[in-house]
């Protein structure tokens, strides 16, 4: 029996690496794990800078940009948070260093979206290859973490996404149903709460869950045409799951839910027991992102926004309210730790408006997931989500660049394949 599973296993390798098309989407995937000046220039950057010259000179950029709505809106916002940018640092006056590093990490996230849409227009099998060696991107963060030694902090910071990533894969590669595509996700859920303590990822998980099965119900005979009903149950799904999340830590802090560990709940009830509203306890950077903002909300403080006041104002209001900030921030730069925050500091209004785009389309990418026929619903459910979760809640720049394209990519070009089957079949 165990050789003929490896037999199984040699052959369907074999099988793979005879697929140029698999094997160029792998190369191409595997190249964002590879740092070339790491934390801020990757070899599957600079690939996607080469491919987008190679695709514009075969006319492929035009060809994709006609058939996608959708990037063609990026596209305009992008540059215009870039325009918005350039003219912050000319009035502000910011350092070269720091311009430099804040328009790559503006213009390498247009270089690598077009290219990746660019990539999988026609050719399906590369996207399955790129979709493998991902999973040695998200792991190879494992061997450059700070938290090994630290369970917690392994989990949330480096095993957490690769899990729940393979965990999505598996329809792909293997025949899984609905039923078992819920239950390993519900699994993958109750152990991030139970034994990682890590609330965030535990509602990811149950929100991927939760939202496959509803996705099932668009090819029952009652369901098949109620595609707005089903996106309406979906955007009720989503908004619940962030609202129960906060809930769930505040039970925690008021002793409701007494079974976690002593340092997790010390740090939950002190963010709900602080003079703030929960939301801004739990990220105190919107304080001084918020302060940054309308102090200046059309042009911004420029690239890596550097100002210590409002690290102190942050400080000074979190010490009235009875809170301390914990972990590493660095008092020169203006703490905001949200995509949109951050990059409306740094740029201006159109920075953060970008984010709001992307952000709408990432909740009608994961509540439409019933549209796509196929063993990628909870992939996109699942990139969508997390694409969500960075846009509110995560610093941009690092490797985000390109995780973000990917996530903005991969729906994008599944939508569109199924788009183009029901047209063919009609």
């Amino acid at each position: 029996m165990v050789w003929k599973l490896l037999n199984f296993s040699w052959g369907w390798v074999v099988m793979l690496l005879l697929d140029k098309e698999w094997v160029k989407g792998f190369l191409y995937g595997g190249a964002f794990a590879i740092p070339i000046i790491p934390g801020t220039l990757w070899l599957g950057e600079v690939a996607s800078l080469i491919l987008l010259f190679i695709f514009f000179l075969k006319g492929v950029v035009l060809d994709v940009f006609a058939k996608y709505s959708s990037l063609r809106l990026l596209l305009v916002l992008l540059l215009f948070w870039f325009f918005n940018q350039v003219i912050t640092d000319l009035i502000v006056g910011s350092d070269y260093y720091d311009l430099m590093r804040g328009w790559m990490k503006i213009l390498m996230l247009g270089v690598c979206l077009i290219s990746v849409v660019c990539f999988f227009n026609t050719e399906g099998r590369r996207l399955d290859g790129f979709l493998m060696a991902l999973l040695l991107v998200f792991f190879s963060n494992l061997f450059i973490s700070k938290y090994i030694g630290n369970l917690e902090g392994l989990w949330k910071f480096g095993l957490a996404r690769p899990v729940l990533y393979l965990c999505a894969m598996l329809p792909v590669f293997f025949v899984f149903g609905y039923k078992k595509m819920f239950f390993v996700f519900i699994f993958v859920g109750a152990i991030s709460v139970a034994i990682f303590a890590t609330r965030s990822y535990a509602m990811i998980s149950f929100l991927v869950a939760f939202m496959v099965v509803i996705s099932w119900l668009r090819f029952r005979k009652n369901w098949a045409s109620n595609f707005q009903l089903l996106n309406k149950i979906n955007i009720t799904i989503l908004v619940s799951g962030f609202i129960l999340a906060a809930g769930f830590g505040a039970a925690i802090s008021k002793q409701l839910l007494t079974f976690w560990d002593d340092r997790q709940a010390e740090k939950i009830g002190g963010q709900a027991e602080a003079e703030l509203n929960y939301f801004l306890s739990s990220r105190p950077e919107f304080i001084s992102a918020g302060k940054a903002i309308s102090d200046s909300p059309l042009i911004g403080h420029g690239s890596w926004a550097k100002d210590r006041q409002y690290y102190e104002y942050m400080l000074a209001v979190l010490e009235e309210a009875g809170r301390t900030i914990k972990g590493e921030v660095d008092p020169m730069r203006i703490p905001s730790h949200s995509h949109i925050l951050g990059s409306w500091v740094e740029s201006g209004f159109l920075g953060g408006l970008f984010w709001v785009v992307v952000l709408f389309i990432a909740v009608k990418n994961a509540t439409d997931i019933g549209r796509i026929v196929g063993e990628y619903r909870a992939l996109v459910a699942l990139c969508s989500i997390l694409l969500i979760w960075d846009i509110v809640f995560s610093p941009y720049g690092g490797d985000r660049k390109f995780i973000n394209a990917i996530f903005l990519a991969v729906p994008m070009v599944l939508y569109r394949r199924y788009a183009m089957r029901v047209k063919y079949e009609s």
